[in-house]
């Protein structure tokens, strides 16, 4: 079972996105205080295939608990899985004050993606 995101997942995001999730995820960007350094990590990586210790930092914290954690702030959270022909299909619902004010699906082999896709749909 997938535990947490790749960083090739995390490159889905633009700069300033990563920025604002590693300090969800209390990355140490290693005195990183401004989206360039990002840019500069990001170059690298796809220029030469090298991977920055924060990115790899970043990705490895958005595991399953931690975006429980993220998606609880938007309220209480429930994970329903449905077998489909393909996999499973993974519904995230977000209730807030005993009302349902989102109710996301994916259809994904992991939880952690389908975890990770209604975190990047909530935040952005």
């Amino acid at each position: 079972m997938k535990q947490h995101i790749e960083i090739e997942q995390l490159l889905h995001m633009n700069d300033e996105q990563i920025l604002t999730l590693s300090n969800m995820v209390d990355t140490i960007w290693d005195f990183w205080q401004e989206i360039k350094h990002i840019k500069e990590a990001r170059r690298v990586f796809e220029e030469r295939g090298w991977k920055h210790n924060s990115l790899k930092k970043t990705a490895e914290k958005c595991g399953i608990g931690q975006m429980v954690m993220i998606l609880n702030q938007y309220g209480k959270i429930e994970i329903e899985s449905l077998p489909s022909g393909l996999g499973t299909i993974w519904i995230v619902s977000i209730y807030h004050g005993g009302l349902e004010i989102n109710r996301l699906s994916f259809e994904e082999p992991e939880l952690c993606d389908a975890l990770w896709k209604a975190t990047m749909k909530e935040i952005y």
